[in-house]
């Protein structure tokens, strides 16, 4: 028995409690008639008197649950509620059960009833209590005839649902009540008469499910439940009912049709649909919260699969996949972006590494990940009313060896089209989100957001994406799902055009340059934007971990109208000051109550007019807030835009930047304690000179003037830094070098055959690999001399004097 988790007395006044409201209700009865019962629904089970009045006694039922664990795993699940999450888990469980004691299951709603009974259920197996299990039996024997939750049924107390919150919820709720049964099955409080009603139900409830999944898409209201992340909910919660009812012939056929249909070919419009839904990087489509939403049914359903035919849901590459992206892309507050269909906090949004972390011992970063999620109310996060699941699931001796991922912490998932530039994996690292999304997908939770940023650093949320806009009234909703609420640059007031297809990518963006360093990280975006034809470059990277340089270039066949966008958060929480010409900053205070703010600066290759503005943002669930953003605009054929993003706390010093033009080049200089850094764009038709730099190049940054500790250079043939060559070449080139402690890494593009020659600071090269592979060069001091045929990623190592 495992009754001292709870205090008798608690349970005492909680069984009198349901007991005195029974005999009210008896009371009533006989006062005033039998009450009438509310007309079925159409997936109301009629329960036969004989089922109704069969007593516990005469239970035949199997030995124990089977379907998700086994009797053997009972007492490490026991174990689990004792201390740390689990008994965070469990004290919410059971105090969902206890108030379930209490409840009239002939007057209190279905929907309400197929949530209560999996608590019950629950909390027979870990109290080994039979109370438990006889009000889940009551409820599994009355559900039929309790006010039926449908959309073409008005029953009080129910709140008559629309079809789309019924076709979400019921999968999720007809799956709990199966596995309730299975894990009642073994208490003896169950006859055979009653296992047929509950077998009935589960039939019925199932048709409705397998109905509209073999129904054309949108083929009606019910089918909407056919399509997106209705579709995996249904799948999955048809495919666990399957596996409850093992042995029927419908039973064993949902079970099959679900898995062929994740993974297989149902005969429906798309096969595979689950790979339709992920990027091949494991990257779930419709946003991180709709990644949650699909599977906390689909890995209950993986796990029973996996125990009732041995196939592997979580060694296909795409399900490996979407836990591993969990984890790569996840914020430094342990939140997920809020790209696409996204929130904050994770208890909303992912938290599913403890879930799978058995599945996938050899990578603890997956518990790394959820540890990182945790939440001050829940302890550890997880779904509301998942804590089942979490129970079952979570291996507590695997959180020992927790750790990020190895390797570097800028991460680029190139088939998704998510880039994340991070100076490291802690809560106060700068992190930066480049979107450059070029998949198909028919979802109404995508946003038109290629090419669009956000940036997190000094523990606070920066540059945002607002959210989906859900929980805003009217026009509001539709704008924070627009392009006018990303961190991208509109033309002609149109930003790219959303993704609506199984098979065609709208607007497709993509990244044609990624080069990871010490000391300089870059992204190189392109897209096409379809309503005008219009180009854009954007170039975005992290200097020195410290902050962010966005470059964008945009090119035309005709004058449009350009209008750069930069979101911040909530007005509540911060403060907006700008001046008008381009100098803003945003202030606000991180999670740790610290003053943070960024420092934005921005410039641009035609007359520039900036101005504030605020609307409205969700992107934590349940709110519609206020938020500030930026518009940079100006009206040019070809331009381009310079950025710098400065975060800091108020013991660290402020930034200085200024600007410096020559002719249609121009500079911004950050000038920092020891050391002042460049920005330079320009027309790369001839050698400039700004802010002590020479450059012939189309774009050049230089960290460090005085003692360069990275460079860009796009196009270019010279880049010096006051009188010291960084890079001398017979043809333009792409270069990206950073120097650290004796390394000089980056990435080199060229054309065609093309000699180098190389600053390499105050030491001397002795190796030089590109691509991995050694590359014959000649060196002196300062100076290295090389001839490549191709880019790729360079290497040196440098002997320092």
């Amino acid at each position: 028995m495992h009754l001292g988790l709870r205090e008798g007395r608690r349970r005492a006044a909680v069984l009198a409690a349901g007991s005195a409201l029974v005999m009210t209700m008896l009371a009533g009865w006989t006062a005033g008639g039998a009450a009438s019962a509310p007309a079925p629904g159409p997936a109301a089970t009629a329960v036969t008197t004989a089922a109704t009045t069969a007593t516990a006694s005469t239970a035949a039922g199997p030995a124990g649950p089977s379907v998700l664990f086994g009797p053997e795993d009972l007492p490490a699940i026991r174990a689990k509620t004792e201390s740390g999450p689990g008994l965070v888990w469990w004290t919410e469980i059971e105090r969902r059960a206890d108030l379930a004691l209490t409840k009239v299951v002939a007057q209190t709603c279905e929907r309400d009833l197929r949530y209560d009974i999996a608590d019950l259920a629950f909390a027979y197996l870990v109290t080994e209590d039979v109370t438990y299990a006889r009000k889940a039996r009551e409820i599994h024997l009355g559900v039929g005839t309790a006010p039926q939750w449908h959309p073409d049924v008005t029953a009080a107390p129910c709140a008559k649902p629309i079809w789309g919150d019924y076709g979400w919820r019921w999968p999720q709720m007809l799956a709990q009540t199966a596995l309730s049964w299975d894990w009642i099955s073994g208490s003896g409080v169950l006859s055979a008469a009653d296992e047929e009603v509950i077998r009935q139900d589960l039939l019925r409830g199932g048709r409705l499910i397998h109905d509209s999944q073999v129904a054309p898409p949108y083929g009606g209201a019910e089918a909407i439940r056919n399509i997106i992340n209705y579709r995996l909910r249904n799948v999955a919660g048809l495919g666990i009912v399957g596996h409850v009812l093992a042995g029927t012939d419908e039973g064993d056929a949902w079970a099959a049709y679900a898995w062929d249909d994740l993974f297989g070919d149902t005969g429906r419009d798309v096969t595979q649909y689950l790979h339709q839904m992920i990027s091949p990087d494991g990257v779930y489509k419709e946003g991180q919260a709709y990644y949650q939403d699909s599977f906390r049914l689909l890995i209950p359903f993986f796990v029973a699969e996996q125990r009732a035919t041995g196939r592997d849901a979580f060694a296909d590459p795409v399900v490996a996949g979407v836990f591993e992206s969990e984890a790569l892309m996840i914020m430094p507050d342990g939140d997920p972006p809020t790209v696409d269909t996204g929130w904050k906090p994770a208890a909303y949004s992912g938290g599913f590494g403890h879930w799978v972390a058995g599945q996938y011992p050899e990578k603890p970063w997956l518990t790394w990940a959820w540890q990182r999620q945790e939440d001050p109310v829940l302890g550890r996060p997880t779904p509301a009313g998942d804590q089942w699941y979490a129970l079952a699931f979570y291996r507590p001796d695997l959180e020992v060896t927790a750790a990020p991922p190895a390797g570097s912490p800028t991460r680029v998932l190139e088939d998704a089209g998510y880039g994340m530039l991070r100076g490291g994996w802690g809560p106060d690292d700068l992190y930066v989100f480049q979107n450059a999304e070029h998949v198909p997908s028919l979802s109404a939770h995508e946003q038109p957001d290629q090419t669009a940023f956000s940036l997190f650093a000094k523990g606070a949320y920066l540059a945002v994406d607002p959210g989906d806009g859900r929980n805003c009234p009217g026009s509001e909703h539709y704008w924070v799902r627009s392009a006018d609420a990303h961190n991208l640059v509109l033309v002609d007031g149109a930003g790219p055009r959303q993704v609506s297809s199984y098979v065609e990518a709208t607007d497709p963006a993509r990244f044609d340059r990624v080069v990871d360093t010490a000391g300089l990280d870059y992204l190189r975006t392109r897209m096409t934007y379809g309503a005008s034809g219009t180009d854009i470059t954007r170039r975005t990277m992290t200097v020195g971990d410290e902050y962010v340089v966005v470059l964008d270039d945009l090119a035309a066949d005709e004058p449009h109208a350009y209008d750069w966008r930069l979101h911040f958060g909530d007005l509540a929480t911060g403060t907006l000051t700008q001046d008008g010409a381009g100098s803003a900053v945003w202030r606000t205070r991180n999670e740790a109550g610290e003053a943070v703010e960024l420092v934005v600066d921005i410039t641009a290759g035609a007359p520039l007019t900036v101005a504030e503005a605020t609307g409205p943002m969700n992107y934590d669930p349940g709110s519609c807030r206020r938020h500030a953003y930026l518009r940079a605009q100006t009206q040019a054929e070809d331009t381009g835009y310079t950025a710098v993003l400065y975060p800091r706390t108020d013991a660290e010093a402020a930034p200085s930047i200024g600007h410096v033009t020559e002719g249609a080049a121009r500079a911004t200089t950050i000038a920092l304690p020891g050391r002042d850094d460049v920005v330079v764009t320009a027309p790369g038709d001839r050698p400039v000179r700004l802010a002590g730099v020479r450059t012939d190049a189309t774009h050049a940054v230089v960290s460090g003037i005085d003692a360069p500790r990275s460079y860009l250079v796009e196009q270019g043939r010279q880049l010096f830094a006051g009188r010291t060559p960084l890079l001398l070449a017979n043809r333009p080139v792409d270069l990206v070098l950073s120097f650290d402690d004796g390394v000089i890494t980056g990435r080199v593009d060229v054309a065609r055959t093309t000699d180098l020659t190389l600053g390499t600071g105050a030491g001397r090269v002795t190796e030089v690999r590109l691509d991995g592979e050694p590359v014959p060069f000649t060196a002196t001091t300062g100076r290295v001399e090389l001839t490549v045929d191709h880019g790729g990623d360079l290497a040196m190592t440098v002997a320092q004097p």
